[in-house]
């Protein structure tokens, strides 16, 4: 029987956007226009509000019917200046974790600020397996958000 192994992911990224909080924070709730993959599908809760939830992702129907599904609740809203999800998946091996999506004052502008906090178990490789998996998920990852960062200030600059 293989051992289940836990491994943690901390990412924090930051770009400045020379905007206003007030002008980035409307395109900052609107995570289908600057994420990777397609908007959020609204799934309970009421829209827009604390308790939200959302459907980030759904993978293919696999061979034994099931997908991977990444899930998004809306834990805490203090518009215009902070977003906090919790996330977790269901159909594979599975991740729970949290994003704090920020904006703070900077001199220009503001400074998004992007934290997130994620535990992923591995139910079929070993712990040595699981860790370089992990470490190939954050460096693609953090990739990834420094795109959708850029994203979002191209959009709230004007310029995408």
């Amino acid at each position: 029987m293989q051992e289940d192994t836990d491994h943690d992911f901390v990412s924090r990224t930051r770009v400045h956007i020379q905007r206003p909080i007030a002008t980035v924070w409307p395109l900052l709730r609107d995570l289908g226009a600057w994420k990777e993959g397609g908007a959020p599908r609204h799934h309970a809760g009421t829209p827009g509000a604390e308790g939200e939830v959302l459907l980030a992702h759904e993978g293919p129907v696999r061979d034994d019917g099931s997908r991977l599904r990444l899930w998004l609740k809306v834990l805490r809203q203090q518009p215009p200046q902070q977003l906090v999800l919790k996330l977790w998946t269901e159909g594979g091996d599975p991740a729970r974790g949290y994003a704090d999506l920020s904006l703070h004052p900077a001199p220009g502008g503001c400074e998004f600020v992007y934290s997130v906090f994620v535990q992923t178990r591995s139910l079929t490789l070993t712990p040595a397996e699981h860790a370089v998996a992990s470490e190939n998920i954050r460096a693609e990852s953090e990739a990834r958000f420094v795109r959708e960062h850029l994203r979002l200030k191209a959009l709230a600059e004007g310029v995408a």
